[in-house]
């Protein structure tokens, strides 16, 4: 909000001030309009020690401490303009905003309620209030609000962009384009034009989108918001990250803002290549700075966490409370942001807290499906004898989804079933894609369009029962599934953990994973023995096995993990060191890209000497993709608490390699609990930490037994359920045909 002439109130009268204190109110707008903020609360600091009553200058203090990211002192200015007697909304409006940078939804739903009151014709509160319902996941109480406004201001281009942006965040985006259609008559701004584009690219438009932002970017080379969403369509629609990095750095460039900051974080983070160890550097960086300058906000600081967890830097992690933000992650939109709270569990109230919090996020993603237009009801071909089922992932090419997800397009009986698999992968497919396409009855690529034209297709298809494999992973489309779009709908590999949709029916768990009824979701769908088996894309003989465990050539046990930095806690190093701490001269490998990255090896070096281990005791093999070798070099693995591995765990059984596991209660407590049962190695698994002490040490001094599974553990793996793919897709099919009866529905 532009901050008010001299003495202005809207909505309330004008407040006396004197000449002097009017000439110093114009010397700080002077430079607020020139984006010299810091120079600008001084002069403004200055004039209220003088005029501590002077409304307006409270209110713009207001508004640059917004515009620095700095909202909760952004509240105490506005309150204290709103105390002065004035009657002006322009506090309350951006109050607000304040509340909702800070995700305090429903405080900033009670202020703009406040400003509709004071001023019921005008169009400011209503948006306001539109923008907390917007935010809260309330479509229809947003849209309430906006059509309340546009009856006052039929003719506002702000109220009906803000519409259109509604109107698609609900899969109406033919809707929407309309109503942006109309904005630009009325003022075709850049910002319409932007979201034009992208409003193309969700109807399936993509490229005649990038020439409507290519066209603009000629017009206004330098402008943020073009570069900005130049940088966007890259990243989604191109999955071009490089071209997408710098896109982004043009647009900081341009205008520094956390938003933009985050976005490329969030960027960086996922690019690979030669690039990707200074790729990460430079996103610890950038979030470093952001921090330290109190650029930080509710909006950006998924992505923040993020960097801060993959360059494992604890102390400046303890200073943000993830838990605290938890809850505007799930009202947002940002499960992915839950996932890295799996492995910062610690009480049975915090796995049943974080169970409600995915269940929020379901909650609110089916209200938002409910706002789309009805989709055609779920029928059956009665003549239809084979059990259709939907396998839905974009995962499904050269990815460790597709070493557990294999063995089901291999050994599927056809005589019994159909088997549509959907992607939304937006690449050229790979040798493994290929060849799945070639086993199923149907593979559909749908790339662009709404979950509303995704799901249509879904229901088309008819389905008896759909997996969803890839959770909320990057470009998985779960939210289609908020729309019903099989009777049965069901999870299985992509998150471990109930993910909180209610429209998703079922979870697949073996006896080993399931944890208690009140920690899913879901019911279970529940396996015999193993809730995987070991394609032989990630499980084969290229990956050769070394002769003997590294000790033999070494002298000294090594302990490993090549699991992901978001499972790591200052916890979980601690107990790692005292495992080194009871085997003298052990030392310790991550097997882990991230290794090259000098923020993360410091900062793990620092923790451990923290806890009494030296740093030359720690090394690091910065690889990614071709890592299995490097698992020759741990003789025992020391797993992850409380989120345990999954695909880590599976590789080091392939690889010789035993590894020492803490099960908890939660699904995401006992994956390595199933694998290790399985192959036969139960005893590595306990229940608490002084347990995992002892037998990781225990285990360090059984030389016979390390020598023992570094010659024999790939042949048990072979002989256990890990390993009878056919067996395991018959339990799969049996489970299926237990639940989906052909011809049972029509």
């Amino acid at each position: 909000m532009r901050p008010q002439k001299p003495g202005s109130r809207r909505g309330g009268p004008k407040q006396a001030q004197s000449g002097a204190e009017i000439a110093a109110y114009r010397t700080v707008v002077a430079l607020y309009q020139q984006n010299k903020f810091e120079e600008a609360l001084k002069a403004v600091n200055r004039l209220l020690s003088e005029a501590p009553r002077y409304a307006d200058a409270w209110n713009l203090m207001g508004i640059m401490l917004n515009n620095l990211s700095r909202p909760r002192e952004a509240i105490a200015a506005l309150e204290q303009a709103r105390h002065c007697g004035t009657t002006s909304v322009a506090p309350l409006i951006n109050l607000a905003k304040s509340h909702l940078m800070l995700g305090e939804i429903e405080k900033s739903a009670d202020v703009a309620r406040s400003a509709i009151r004071l001023d019921p014709r005008g169009v400011d509160g209503h948006l306001a209030l539109a923008r907390a319902r917007m935010r809260g996941g309330d479509a229809a109480g947003a849209l309430q609000a906006l059509q309340l406004a546009l009856i006052a201001t039929p003719k506002s281009a702000e109220l009906r962009g803000m519409r259109a942006r509604l109107l698609s965040q609900t899969g109406r985006h033919a809707d929407a384009l309309k109503d942006l259609d109309i904005v630009l008559k009325l003022s075709p701004s850049v910002m319409a034009r932007i979201e034009r584009s992208g409003l193309l690219s969700k109807l399936g438009r993509a490229e005649e989108g990038l020439r409507g932002l290519e066209q603009l970017l000629s017009e206004h080379p330098g402008n943020a918001d073009v570069l900005l969403a130049m940088a966007q369509y890259y990243f989604h629609e191109k999955e071009d990250r490089p071209t997408a990095n710098e896109f982004y750095r043009r647009s900081l460039e341009a205008r520094f803002d956390s938003r933009t900051a985050g976005l490329l974080v969030f960027s960086l983070l996922a690019t690979r290549g030669p690039e990707e160890a200074a790729n990460v550097e430079a996103a610890h960086d950038l979030t470093v700075r952001c921090i330290d300058e109190s650029r930080f906000d509710a909006e950006s600081s998924s992505n923040f966490v993020s960097a801060l967890v993959h360059t494992a830097d604890f102390g400046r992690l303890s200073k943000i409370d993830q838990w605290g933000l938890a809850g505007y992650w799930a009202r947002t939109n940002v499960p992915g942001a839950l996932h890295g709270l799996l492995s910062r569990v610690e009480t049975r109230a915090d796995r049943v807290r974080l169970l409600d919090l995915h269940r929020l996020w379901g909650d609110l993603l089916v209200k938002k499906a409910a706002m789309a237009p009805p989709l055609p009801a779920l029928r059956r071909d009665t003549h239809r004898k084979k059990i259709r089922v939907g396998l839905m992932s974009s995962d499904l090419r050269h990815h460790p989804v597709s070493y557990f997800a294999l063995p089901i397009f291999e050994h599927y009986d056809p005589s019994l079933f159909e088997l549509y698999a959907y992607s939304f992968y937006p690449k050229a497919p790979d040798r493994v894609q290929e060849y799945i396409t070639s086993k199923t009855t149907v593979f559909r690529t749908l790339v662009g369009g709404s979950d509303w034209s995704v799901a249509r297709q879904m229901i088309e298809d008819e389905l008896d029962i759909i997996f969803e494999f890839g959770g909320s992973t990057h470009l998985n489309r779960i939210s289609v599934l908020a729309h019903r779009v099989a009777p049965i709908q069901a999870s299985w590999l992509g998150y471990p953990n109930s993910i909180g949709l209610p429209t998703i029916d079922r979870i697949l768990v073996d006896p080993y994973i399931k944890p208690a009824p009140d920690l899913l979701v879901e019911q279970p769908f529940e396996m015999p023995q193993t809730w995987v088996t070991l394609g032989r894309i990630g499980f084969n003989d290229q990956a050769a096995l070394a002769e003997a465990p590294p000790l033999i050539a070494n002298g000294h046990v090594t302990f490993g993990t090549a699991n992901n930095p978001m499972k790591y806690t200052p916890r979980l190093l601690a107990l790692w060191s005292r495992v080194l701490q009871e085997v003298p001269g052990s030392r310790f490998l991550f097997i882990r890209p991230e290794g090259a990255v000098p923020a993360f090896s410091q900062h793990i070096i620092t923790e451990f000497a923290a806890n009494g281990i030296d740093g030359s005791r720690i090394s690091f093999r910065p690889v990614r993709g071709q890592h299995l070798p490097h698992y020759n070099e741990i003789d025992i693995a020391l797993d992850c608490v409380p989120h345990t591995g999954g695909t880590t765990t599976c590789e080091c059984l392939w690889m010789g390699v035993p590894v020492v596991t803490k099960a908890g209660e939660a699904f995401y407590e006992r994956l390595s609990l199933s694998n290790l049962s399985n192959a036969g190695l139960g005893d590595l698994c306990v229940s608490t930490d002084d347990g995992y002490v002892r037998t990781a040490v225990a285990l360090a001094s059984d030389r016979p037994r390390l020598v023992e599974l570094k010659k024999e553990l790939r042949t048990r793996v072979r002989r256990s359920p890990l390993c009878d793919e056919e067996g395991w897709v018959r339990a799969w099919q049996d489970e299926i045909r237990r639940l989906v009866a052909p011809g049972a529905w029509s």
